[in-house]
């Protein structure tokens, strides 16, 4: 994050243009690397766009092309102030919808209950799922209800983390952070993205009208 603000501000400012340049293709190839090693046979995460991108600005330095002085005036502080400000805003609200699009899926969000007790059978149909957080592990979990039981996974992504959501259209655990994608209906097996690791199973059983954990 450090890294990034900083290869971002000298760009911003000129300092140093081609060492910014070279630092911002680096560090997007290497995420992009990151995410992609263990998919097959390629997955084109954001991060590649983003080396793409500097890889061009990087060459256009080397072409000794001029690029605009940096004004230090009250206008040019200003207006370099205004798109410093308008990058974070858009970061941030960036970050936001991602962990809004994670929270869309599930119908239902309980925090930790007594005695290891999610849900009342009754109140989650067949089909649903159920958002709720691990009373001893403390990690949110999704569980849901087929015709055949309950079962339920973790929800914290093994690619980094991120927190995944359930998507009812596909019926797929999706990761907003990096696209990766699970099956819930077979043991959360990756289908799709930077990971090659299955979510966390979360043990679950039913106790007389009761969903509770194992």
């Amino acid at each position: 994050m450090i890294s990034e603000f900083a290869i971002g501000f000298a760009t911003l400012l000129n300092v140093a243009p081609t060492t910014a340049a070279f630092g911002g293709f680096a560090m997007a190839t290497g995420l992009w690397l990151s995410s992609s090693f263990h998919t097959s046979p390629y997955f084109l995460a954001s991060d590649s766009a983003y080396a793409i991108l500097w890889l061009s600005y990087l060459l256009l330095m080397n072409g000794n092309r001029r690029m605009p002085k940096v004004n230090f005036e009250r206008r040019g502080v200003i207006r370099t102030g205004a798109i410093g400000a308008l990058a974070v805003v858009a970061s941030l609200v960036g970050r936001t919808f991602n962990q809004a699009s994670a929270a869309t899926s599930s119908s239902k969000t309980t925090s930790k209950s007594a005695k290891g007790q999610i849900i009342k059978l009754a109140s989650l149909p067949v089909g649903g799922t159920f958002n709720f957080t691990h009373s001893t592990q403390g990690v949110p979990a999704i569980l849901f209800r087929t015709k055949v039981g309950v079962f339920a996974y973790s929800a914290i992504c093994t690619h980094q983390g991120c927190t995944v959501g359930y998507d009812k259209g596909s019926k797929k655990l999706v990761c907003p952070c990096h696209g990766a994608t699970y099956d819930p209906a077979n043991g959360a097996k990756v289908l799709n993205g930077p990971t090659s690791t299955p979510l966390a199973k979360v043990k679950v059983k039913v106790s007389g009208a009761w969903v509770v954990e194992a």
